[in-house]
């Protein structure tokens, strides 16, 4: 478990100087399909003790970072209450493109649980977990261009089913709900208890959708929002 003594630091001060190695880490920030064996794919391993709802909020850090922690109602527990920290930098080589990484607990040290790189780019938007690198494509899908159903493959068989509606964003597995999120601001999660053991792909599923839900549509830059290479990812599936 990732030491998780420096919330106090993150939550009192939205907006810190970013220590040198951070700044030398985005610097240094691998393109998303760098080998990452090293880091396994985490889950929650006390999930079965959770018995209710859990509400995770999205809180900025640093000019380029935010963290996840759970919304207590004002009161902070910093050894336990943050459960990411999610990153962004460049790709040296095409810096229109940025690199998502997000890891566990409340800093940049803590273990990889994913990258992402998005952005406007001539190669394919990526996804980086446990080691593997895929194209976005091969892990999202929707029906068309005009779905508002999202299809997230978990790699194991089963699937996440986003259902994007204005209000809220509701997953299901087997047609099962297990997370809602809303995507205006404040922008909160609620995780029911079948929902932690996935809350590593619910956390980049919501990177993802966020990144194309914040991009200028096809109405407002014509053609232009095809640069994005995340913005095609769409094939025939269930709506």
């Amino acid at each position: 478990m990732v030491a998780e003594s420096h919330l106090n630091v993150v939550v009192q001060q939205p907006y810190p100087t970013l220590p040198t190695k951070v700044y030398g880490a985005i610097a240094r920030l691998p393109t998303a399909c760098l080998r990452t064996s090293q880091y396994p794919l985490l889950h929650y391993t006390n999930s079965a003790q959770i018995s209710g709802p859990v509400v995770l909020q999205f809180v900025r850090c640093s000019p380029f970072a935010m963290v996840v922690t759970e919304d207590l109602g004002g009161v902070s527990h910093p050894e336990t209450g943050t459960k990411y920290h999610i990153s962004v930098g460049v790709n040296i080589w095409m810096p229109n493109c940025t690199v998502t990484t997000i890891r566990r607990g409340p800093t940049e040290d803590g273990r990889l649980v994913a990258q992402l790189e998005l952005g406007i780019m001539a190669g394919p938007a990526t996804v980086t977990m446990a080691g593997q690198c895929r194209p976005l494509s091969s892990i999202m899908h929707r029906k068309s261009s005009s779905s508002s159903s999202r299809t997230y493959d978990l790699l194991d068989g089963r699937s996440l089913k986003w259902k994007l509606h204005s209000d809220a964003w509701r997953a299901y597995i087997n047609s099962q709900e297990i997370a809602s999120f809303d995507p205006t601001p404040p922008r909160k999660l609620i995780l029911l208890p079948t929902a932690h053991r996935f809350t590593d792909h619910i956390i980049v599923c919501l990177v993802i959708l966020m990144r194309e839900h914040l991009t200028p549509k096809t109405g407002l830059v014509g053609d232009a929002s095809q640069l994005f290479n995340y913005s095609p990812y769409f094939h025939t599936g269930d709506d």
